[in-house]
């Protein structure tokens, strides 16, 4: 059944930071894993086929005990594993492990539940992040951030230099079972705002079927919902996704939407200010729909999703950087505990767009 209105997104003390694999409270005792604050993913194996994620926080009441089985092999993103742009000094490695078939329990919200059967998602990303280190491409990064283009030249090797949204899906047949999982990212120049024009193409996105196989999908989307928070920051939470001419697969529909299951769904940075990552359904988008007007009457209402039927679960990431948050990218990528505020503000975007969470 849907989740439905009055679903709440309930974040744990642990704030969102890099990390670096040197500090006593990154590291496990497993062949694979790492920790954030209580909480502890580990594996028995670097094949990672059995995944155990436990921990539990008095503060917030928040508890997890499960068990996450892998039978899917591994998502390579970007098609081969691989992103970033090894030629200026950066790259990252980053796989997925989809469809993990995840037991256990969980304490939320002063209430535990059960988890019989469900599905789990861990990305993991590992490489280097910093400046391009050819001096010709460092200075046109530098002087289109000076020409006002929100671009940040630290975390170029990371990928993203102004604003990002990411998707993880998990789609489902018309009988319930699982049918495959759907990933893909685009980097935007712009700082968030209540964006219009906010589409995207996503041009190396993957699909990864039930049967283990792993093929390009092209996709575009745009914006079909807003939250404004009390800060001023704009974030989306429902979007349209259309199928491009070219993309093969017979499990993906032409069309659907993914609508966030909580609106405010925002996770705090360790350095201050916020982005914005939560869960969503996948819904189906019947009639005749005008892609370029995702708004128009075919699309049977920008979030309604009483007519349709849901296809789907997944996650989106919506994130945009401000000084507070460059602070710890700073740190991270210049190994200085303390960067100088000279540093922060000369490899910054621009102003905050998010103010920091009130102590």
């Amino acid at each position: 059944s849907a989740v439905g209105p009055g679903a709440v997104h309930r974040r744990a003390p642990e704030v969102a930071r890099w990390w670096t694999g040197l500090g006593d409270d990154e590291r496990v005792d497993a062949p694979w894993g790492f920790s954030v604050g209580p909480y502890r993913i580990t594996a028995d194996t670097t094949e990672l086929r059995t995944l155990r994620v436990v921990g539990s926080d008095a503060g917030s009441g928040i508890a997890v005990n499960l068990t996450l089985h892998r039978s899917m092999p591994p998502m390579l993103q970007g098609g081969n594993g691989y992103i970033g742009g090894p030629d200026g000094g950066n790259g990252q490695g980053y796989y997925s492990l989809v469809a993990l078939e995840t037991v256990g329990g969980l304490t939320a919200g002063g209430r535990t539940y059960t988890i019989p059967h469900g599905y789990s998602w861990v990305d993991h990303q590992f490489g280097s992040i910093g400046p391009d280190t050819r001096k010709a491409q460092a200075a046109i990064d530098y002087a289109a951030y000076l020409g006002g283009v929100n671009i940040n030249p630290v975390n170029m090797g990371f990928g993203v230099p102004g604003t990002e949204n990411w998707f993880g899906f998990h789609f489902s047949a018309e009988n319930g079972s699982y049918s495959g999982a759907f990933s893909g990212n685009l980097v935007d120049y712009r700082i968030w705002s209540k964006r219009s024009d906010a589409s995207g193409v996503l041009k190396c996105a993957q699909w990864l079927g039930n049967e283990g196989v792993q093929i390009n999908v092209n996709y575009s989307y745009e914006v079909l919902s807003n939250i404004t928070t009390e800060d001023g920051s704009v974030y989306a939470t429902g979007f349209r996704f259309t199928r491009l001419p070219g993309t093969v697969s017979a499990e993906m529909p032409q069309f659907f939407d993914a609508l966030s299951v909580a609106a405010d769904s925002r996770v705090v940075w360790a350095a201050g200010g916020y982005l914005y990552e939560g869960a969503v359904e996948l819904w189906s988008v019947q009639g005749g729909v005008d892609p370029s007007n995702p708004m128009a009457a075919g699309a049977l209402g920008a979030v309604s999703r009483s007519t349709r039927r849901r296809i789907g679960l997944g996650w989106t990431e919506a994130v945009g950087w401000d000084r507070n948050a460059i602070r710890s990218i700073v740190s991270t990528a210049l190994r200085q505990p303390d960067p100088s505020q000279q540093a922060v503000d000369l490899l910054s975007s621009r102003a905050p767009r998010s103010k920091p969470p009130p102590k």
